[in-house]
């Protein structure tokens, strides 16, 4: 049986299917999407650094008006773009899944649906269904959609207050029925004074590797800057795993010679980095990345 390998109308982070993005409030999630959009409309690399599949893309940026789209449009690029479909309102529930389809079917070329955000799309209609069923449902329609039409649709929501889970999929607000109905998962998360990077994202999925990235943002301008697991941790950590090639051997002097720090600093760095499962021991003393 012959089965087709998923659309990804970005490489590796946002394929065929539904895709909830989770931040807190005010961490620039719209305008990463924006960003997104601008580089998918020219089919250039995402991020400066993810290839792209050329399409036109619906925006509904429920949460703004077309004053404050207009300002993002002009700080990001001159004008808005030929290919994306811009509306600030839209119906919830059934009917605006309903719209969608109607939509979707006059524009052929929409290869990305972004909803800014979930919750003003969602129904509220009475039930006796569990609040975990509620959201499952809420989100399988949707995504449903996305995987009959071989398009992408993103969902931007928040995070909750709660953090301190270990799987970051239950950072996502409301129950664990949103993330088991979606195809991806990615949660944006701002960095500690890391002098390297400015947020993570973090990314799971059915199609997709499960990756955590390092990102900056800077007026407005989302960029790609690495690896996260290579950037978490001290600044002094971070400059070790830096120094050092994929497969290069890591031993106590090298670290003492490249930080310049001392022989006790430079045991405790390897140690730390190997604790947290950056580095692995290859034989005693001798180090190397994970990779």
């Amino acid at each position: 049986m012959n089965i087709p390998a998923p659309r990804f109308i970005v490489d590796k982070i946002f394929p065929e299917g539904l895709t909830i993005l989770a931040g807190k409030a005010k961490t620039g999630k719209s305008y990463l999407m924006y960003n997104t959009i601008l580089d998918v409309i020219s089919g250039g690399l995402v991020l400066g650094e993810f290839k792209s599949e050329q399409c036109e893309i619906l925006f509904l940026g429920l949460e703004d008006t077309l004053r404050r789209l207009k300002h993002r449009a002009i700080q990001l690029s001159d004008d808005i773009p030929k290919g994306i479909h811009i509306t600030c309102k839209w119906d919830i529930g059934s009917e605006g899944r309903k719209d969608l389809e109607q939509y979707l079917d006059k524009h052929p070329n929409i290869g990305m649906v972004v909803v800014d955000t979930l919750s003003k799309v969602r129904g509220w209609e009475k039930t006796n269904k569990n609040s975990y069923q509620k959201d499952y449902d809420t989100i399988d329609a949707w995504a449903q959609i996305a995987r009959e039409r071989k398009i992408s649709i993103v969902m931007v929501h928040h995070l909750n207050k709660n953090q301190e889970n270990q799987d970051p999929l239950d950072y996502v607000n409301g129950t664990s029925g949103l993330t088991a109905a979606c195809d991806n998962v990615m949660i944006l998360t701002k960095t500690n004074n890391n002098k390297k990077c400015d947020y993570f994202l973090y990314i799971r999925g059915n199609d997709t590797e499960e990756q955590d990235i390092a990102l900056s943002f800077d007026n407005g301008l989302w960029s790609y800057v690495g690896d996260a697991t290579l950037l978490k941790g001290t600044d002094k950590q971070n400059d070790f795993l830096l120094s050092f090639e994929d497969d290069e051997e890591i031993t106590n002097q090298k670290v003492m010679d490249r930080l310049e720090c001392t022989n006790t600093n430079a045991k405790a760095i390897i140690n730390r980095s190997h604790d947290n499962d950056l580095i692995k021991r290859v034989s005693r003393g001798i180090y190397k990345k994970k990779v």
